[in-house]
């Protein structure tokens, strides 16, 4: 919550270099319990995001992005956002979903206790290379608790999450998970019923009329094979 609020200001614009940020900042490099692990990698994972969010370049699509979160709607996203900006029991307002959506961005994303060893690898690339897209992500979650990627439909955010994570980063990076696992299945499918209609093609190719004889799910099938072929 601390992370997430630093880098705002008082009316909920992005402040990466303003007063609370450099504190904290300033906290991160030279306490003496930035000795310890793993501070110095969050450190380090602050000041580069701070300068990303800060430079003239992207710092526009960056607020753009977070002026459009809104109140978390109920249920899932507000109860993830309870837990990531620790807000309490009250419904979380605009700003603390947008304190939860930096909080997870300022969190290493590393690989947990639990989760696909695959998703993380995926994941920590969007983290340290694509962070607008990150917040894109994080802001689907923190205000409506689904997620939509790559064209696929959107799925409920992963709830289930260790204790000792900032819920909602975790939640993303399962969440990724299940949308990957879903495209995965798509495509099998998809190649399942290709395969079927060839060979129903190859069917009727060696023995004309015999789809006719069958039954008249199949003939729909091979119909539609001919159409898509065409």
């Amino acid at each position: 919550q601390a992370l997430g609020s630093a880098v705002l200001d008082a009316e909920g614009r992005l402040a990466p270099n303003g007063a609370a940020a450099q504190a904290l900042r300033d906290r991160l490099l030279f306490h003496p319990d930035s000795l310890k692990e793993p501070l110095p990698v969050l450190a380090g994972h602050v000041e580069q995001l701070c300068k990303t969010l800060a430079d003239p370049a992207q710092s526009a699509a960056f607020q753009a992005t977070l002026d459009r979160v809104r109140a978390p709607s109920a249920g899932t996203a507000a109860g993830l956002v309870r837990r990531t900006a620790m807000t309490g029991a009250g419904a979380p307002a605009a700003g603390d979903a947008k304190a939860a959506v930096l909080g997870a961005m300022m969190t290493p994303l590393t690989q947990g206790a639990v989760g696909s060893c695959f998703a993380t690898c995926a994941c920590m690339e969007v983290q340290e290379r694509r962070p607008l897209e990150l917040m894109g992500d994080l802001c689907q979650i923190a205000q409506g608790g689904t997620l939509a990627k790559g064209g696929l439909d959107a799925v409920p955010a992963v709830v289930n999450i260790p204790d000792g994570e900032n819920p909602l980063l975790r939640s993303w990076e399962y969440s990724v998970a299940t949308l990957g696992a879903r495209a995965a299945h798509s495509a099998m499918k998809t190649g399942v019923e290709n395969d079927t209609n060839a060979g129903l093609v190859q069917v009727d190719t060696a023995a004309r009329g015999l789809l006719q004889r069958m039954d008249a799910a199949i003939a729909r099938a091979a119909a539609d094979w001919d159409v898509k072929c065409l």
